[in-house]
């Protein structure tokens, strides 16, 4: 059982960490090596003191639940893969990638994309979360290339951040058949950055169904100059494709 004193420790030392509040305080790796020096007789209250950070983030720093995350698997307490994934899985969590990095560490990266992939699939059933820009973002990074199917139903996001991040992970993790998804967006997308993104990916993946559509484009002066050189450029890239 932990000394009663075990959690006034634990905080004591959290608050010597670098943060928002003491930006001259330790960095976390040394806040986690000193809390790790506690783990002979306080490995539970640490996972007590884990799983409080996580259920009451408004409350707190998230570089808090991360580096108590980081300190459980230096003494390597059962409960780390347990808590790292209930940190990806909760909404207001925004350090994914790096609980990402610590499932990783202890071999269980799996669980990591897969915890992910639920919230993209939940999420495309029309409960959106504060934390999707971060998902997609994340899975994107890792090169999830088995999930970016799950990124397809958001590049029609309100959010022109979510649509980038969602046009984003298909262009570098998705099949060519995503083509199809790209042709669908581009001429309903708004933002002249993301259009020529769209543009460049119908060009990478040889897209030639997407000619009328870009020719439209190209001749629509409500687009800026720029994106209508754009549309003919990528109309001369798939003419000499078809001629090839």
């Amino acid at each position: 059982m932990s000394a009663p004193n075990d959690e006034a420790r634990i905080k004591a030392i959290l608050e010597r960490r670098k943060s928002q509040r003491n930006p001259g305080g330790l960095p976390w790796e040394e806040v986690a090596t000193m809390l790790a020096s506690l783990c002979s007789h306080s490995g539970a209250a640490l996972v007590r003191q884990t799983k409080w950070a996580i259920r009451n983030l408004s409350q707190t720093d998230e570089g808090e639940v991360l580096t108590l995350l980081q300190t459980l698997a230096l003494i390597e307490n059962e409960e780390t893969v347990s808590l790292a994934s209930a940190a990806l899985r909760e909404p207001q969590t925004l350090l994914k990638e790096d609980y990402a990095a610590l499932l990783d560490f202890l071999g269980r990266g799996d669980v990591a994309d897969e915890i992910m992939g639920f919230v993209l699939m939940f999420a495309a059933q029309g409960n959106e979360r504060p934390d999707l820009k971060v998902v997609l973002r994340a899975l994107h990074a890792r090169g999830a290339q088995n999930f970016a199917s799950l990124g397809r139903p958001f590049v029609a996001n309100s959010s022109v951040e979510i649509r980038g991040e969602a046009l984003g992970f298909l262009y570098d993790c998705d099949s060519p058949e995503a083509g199809s998804i790209f042709l669908d967006r581009l001429l309903e997308e708004t933002d002249p950055e993301l259009i020529q993104f769209i543009i460049d990916g119908l060009v990478m993946w040889h897209y030639v169904a997407a000619t009328p559509g870009l020719l439209s484009l190209s001749e629509d002066p409500a687009h800026p100059a720029e994106v209508r050189a754009a549309a003919r450029d990528a109309l001369a890239n798939l003419a000499a494709d078809t001629e090839l």
